[in-house]
């Protein structure tokens, strides 16, 4: 799969790997922001991340990440798929992870192979 995929995420680190999608792999929302932000806004193709993950939770990742001058001088920033990914499926707690930002919900444990990232990945330029 030709696409770049940030994982924020131990997790989703092995899956990405094991399917050989390129990817970044970091281990909190605090990396995730640094490492999105030096890139322009179309190098992502889609960010898997965690919400709980320490330093930085994904929550409070994805309101800096949308609060940031960068992302508020240029919207192409926002077109970038932030995927959470939580244990916490029930329908609240998705709504929660929209409500707060992010492109869709997968819940956890999980077992994307490369089917599934590739939809994922081109889908997301038709919703974004």
């Amino acid at each position: 799969v030709d696409v770049m995929v940030m994982s924020v995420t131990e997790g989703s680190c092995r899956t990405t790997k094991k399917t050989g999608v390129l990817g970044d792999f970091v281990n909190n929302g605090k990396e995730a922001l640094v490492a999105i932000l030096a890139q322009s806004p179309d190098y992502y193709r889609l960010v898997l991340m965690d919400i709980q993950i320490p330093v930085m939770d994904g929550f409070e990742a994805i309101r800096e990440f949308l609060a940031t001058g960068e992302v508020l001088s240029n919207k192409e920033y926002l077109r970038l798929p932030i995927v959470a990914m939580n244990a916490n499926s029930r329908i609240e707690d998705i709504s929660f992870c929209l409500n707060a930002g992010m492109k869709d919900h997968i819940s956890k444990p999980t077992s994307i192979d490369e089917r599934h990232l590739t939809v994922l990945c081109r889908t997301s330029t038709t919703i974004r």
